[in-house]
């Protein structure tokens, strides 16, 4: 198999979800949005990655198998905010999951970049906030 690149999106199992019952709580209780749901997902860009070494790390390196899933999401048209770490900034995520990725396949180059995205259920008006 070739070498891919990958966007992996991660989210917490129902039940371990408390970033998003408390960043929900937070949002509508200090700024008034209104916002019935929110989704909190990490993101990792995986470049340059042999596609059986991903699939391997799918559920060892990129998720916890008890609390996490990976899931398959579409932003295009959706209401979200993403955050990521500048260039030239540490990433220790990035930096773990590369170096696990080497314990998998010690001849792996490849490269990881991680965010965060908060997916939610309708426009915000900033204006009002």
């Amino acid at each position: 198999m070739g070498l891919i690149n990958k966007r992996i999106f991660v989210e917490k199992r129902e039940g371990f979800q408390i970033e998003k019952s408390d960043l929900l709580k937070d949002l509508n209780e200090n700024l008034k949005l209104g916002i019935k749901d929110l989704r909190v997902l990490l993101v990792y860009d995986v470049f340059n990655i042999d596609e059986d070494v991903l699939n391997r790390a799918n559920n060892t390196v990129f998720t916890e198998s008890m609390v996490d899933e990976l899931v398959d999401i579409d932003l295009e048209g959706k209401c979200y905010l993403a955050i990521e770490t500048l260039p030239g900034q540490y990433d220790q995520r990035a930096d773990s999951a590369m170096q696990c990725i080497r314990l998998i396949d010690p001849c792996s180059n490849c490269k990881i970049t991680c965010a965060k995205v908060y997916l939610f259920d309708h426009e915000i008006d900033l204006a009002k906030v």
